[in-house]
Formats: structure tokens, sequence, C-alpha cells
């Protein structure tokens, strides 16, 4: 099977991933073992502009698909082709929750989908979604798109996954750093300010420190992160940026604890890769975050400060339950590869 791949979300080996980055070259890598897979990627550094990737996607993509006539086209990132390209085209859409949700977003990125949305999924002949959570998004915003779509999942990264944690020693609650960790972005959603009033209220009870992995480009004086952090005591709270895949790992691999506070997600990498790693992991109960995580985490409430609280001291205080919660993360963290996913997008198209 000849494939072409949209690949303006594909990083070179040791570039900073982001959620879609990730997914985006992941499976890139593991279609290239099971099928003749060719990228197309825009040249111009522009292309980080919203609307000249628009451009770039419904002229220069476009026309590469007319010329090469592939058996069919694959659109990682939701970001394809207006019309339809003539050939099967999988457009992967992630999470529809700006929709759903406007009030988390900039305007302009909500209006840019409201109107480019509708002509994607018309001009796709598949439709694949991470989730099914994100597949009753899709046919409940858009009905007549049902028959399009398919649960294709997401992964771990390679790095995180089985044949790479060879350097890993699982370590025991009590051999590990008194340390936190939470990986997210800065974005309303993502429910940062629960996760460090939650902290502050156990602090003086606890010797961790939360380590904080964000963009600190991203914290906005008076913003509501801004006043959370007033409330906990200097030094308890690190926040740091651009860590290397290893060196996430690494801290993964150490810490006792991996708290995700989001509201919501269309999948939710970051506590499988921390499970991967031996950490357990305390998770919102929110959206699609069970359905993926299954009976791995503890989970909390994620508009209640007091429960994350009271779920924090419990796993660090009891033994017992941080042992079922690193092996039952194992285990589940081991069902999520890519190699699954890119089985699963083939299995589409016949």
């Amino acid at each position: 099977m000849k494939l072409l791949y949209e690949g303006s979300h594909l990083l070179l080996d040791g570039q900073k991933h982001t959620g879609v980055t990730r997914y985006s070259t992941e499976l890139f890598k593991e279609l290239q073992d099971l099928a003749e897979v060719e990228a197309i990627k825009p040249k111009n550094k522009r292309f980080f502009n919203r609307l000249y990737k628009a451009i770039w996607i419904n002229s220069v993509l476009y026309q590469a698909v007319q010329s090469a006539k592939p058996d069919a086209l694959i659109c990682p990132v939701m970001n394809a082709p207006l019309r339809p390209t003539g050939v099967p085209t999988l457009t992967i859409i992630h999470d529809l929750n700006f929709l759903l949700y406007p009030h988390y977003y900039s305007t302009w990125f909500v209006n840019y989908y409201k109107i480019n949305i509708p002509l994607i999924l018309n001009a796709s002949t598949h439709i694949g979604v991470t989730t099914k959570y994100v597949r009753d998004q899709v046919c409940t915003l858009f009905p007549g798109s049902w028959s399009k779509v398919s649960v294709v999942s997401a992964g771990i990264g390679a790095i995180f996954g089985l044949n790479n944690k060879q350097d890993i020693v699982y370590k025991r609650l009590h051999e590990r750093t008194n340390t936190i960790v939470a990986v997210a972005s800065l974005d309303k959603h993502k429910n940062v300010p629960v996760l460090i009033e939650a902290f502050a209220q156990i602090c003086s009870k606890l010797p961790h420190t939360l380590i904080l992995v964000a963009n600190k480009r991203k914290l906005i004086s008076g913003d509501s992160i801004k006043k959370s952090l007033l409330k906990v005591p200097p030094g308890r709270i690190k926040i740091v940026s651009n860590l290397s895949d290893q060196a996430l790992k690494e801290l993964y691999a150490s810490a006792q604890l991996m708290v995700f506070p989001s509201i919501f997600e269309g999948f939710g990498s970051p506590p499988l890769e921390a499970m991967s790693c031996g950490c357990p992991v305390i998770a919102s109960e929110s959206s699609c975050i069970p359905e993926v995580l299954l009976s791995a985490p503890v989970y909390f409430n994620p508009f209640s400060v007091q429960n994350l609280a009271r779920q924090i001291e419990s796993v660090l205080s009891s033994s017992t339950v941080w042992d079922r919660l690193h092996l039952e993360g194992l285990r589940v963290s081991s069902h999520y590869t890519y190699y699954r996913v890119a089985q699963n997008i083939l299995n589409i198209f016949g």
C-alpha cells in the first residue's frame, strides 16, 4: 500500500514534542515498517501560522496527492484538505473540546475551526478518533459523519515504551525521591491551579516537592496560577521547561507520584508515560481519562481542591496502595503502543 502522510507536525530526533507532534512522529515511524509511506512537509518556516498552514494543505499537499495518486492520504493532526482529494483520506480528530467548551480557548482559534472542521469532515472519506469520548463528540456535533468514524487510539512515545526502558530501575515507594510530578501546559483546561492549591493544603504534612513540567513563558502576572503559587512556601514548587524525553523519563522513574488534573482531554498521554515508568498516578475523573487509564490511577473530582488533597495524602501514606497503583499502571500502559495504532489505521483501508 502506498500512502501519503501530511507531515507538518513531524519532528526530528531530539526536538521537543507536544502531544500532537509526538502522535504524528511516532505514528509515521511505525507506518514506515508496515507500508510504503511518504511524508509531505512544508519548507517555509512561516508554516506555524495557522492561516499559512491551511493554504499549504489546500494547495501544495492537495497537488501532491493529485500527482502521486497514492492508495490513501493520512492527515494525523486534524488539518486536512477542505475538498475531496479523489483518494481515500483519513483525518485524525484528537478532540472537539474547543467547540464544546469555547471559553477555554481563544476566539480566533474557535472560529477558525468552526468554519473548517465541517469542511474537513465532509471531504474526508474516513475519520479516526483517539477515544470513544471523541467519537461521541464528532457524532453528536456532526451526525452525518458517524459512518466514517473509527477509534484508532493513541500510544506512548517509544522512549517510554517497553523496548526502551532498560535503564529504568523500578524503585519502591521508599526508594524514590520525595517528588510529585505534573506534566501540563498552562492552558486553563489543564486545571493547574487546583493542583497547586491542593498541594498548598497538605505541603506542611509532607516533605515533598511539586515539580511542574510546563512552559514558564505562559505564566502571566496576575493570573490564577500565579495567585495559587503564592499559597505555597518558597522552594516547594519547581517549574521546569524544555525537558528532553530522556530527562522526563528519568523524572517519572524517580518520582513517587504523578498528578494529572486536566478538566478534559482527547486522550492524555502523560499519565500513561508515567505509569509505564513505574510512577503511580492520580488523575481527574472527567472526559475520556477513565476510558484510557482504566483501573490504573486513583481518581479525583477535578473541581475539588479538597478531594485531590485527600487523594495525594492517601496514596503517599500507604505503601500497599502505592504498590497496587504501580503494578496496575505498568499493566495498563503496556497496551498503548503506536504499532497498534498503525495497525488500526491500516485496517481502515482494508
